[in-house]
């Protein structure tokens, strides 16, 4: 089952909210262990003063939708 919860902004329009749902028959990504971390993450202080090494550092693997649309994670 799953649950909606809805908090409007002090002075919202609740009319304006719309929910549409989509159902994904197979949503996947890859990513291994022998895949470079992003590069962001070689930018952090730790790493550029040498406190953190590559291995540390996991790879990460980013998915997205279409413009106008979004993935909501569970918490």
């Amino acid at each position: 089952s799953n649950l909606l919860v809805l908090f409007e902004e002090t002075g919202g329009n609740s009319f304006d909210i719309s929910v549409k749902t989509v159902t994904a028959g197979i949503l996947c990504g890859q990513v291994s262990e022998s895949h470079y971390p992003p590069l962001r993450k070689w930018s952090t202080p730790d790493y550029i003063n040498g406190t953190m090494s590559i291995n540390s550092v996991a790879p990460e693997v980013h998915l997205h939708c279409e413009d106008g649309h979004v993935i909501l994670y569970p918490p």
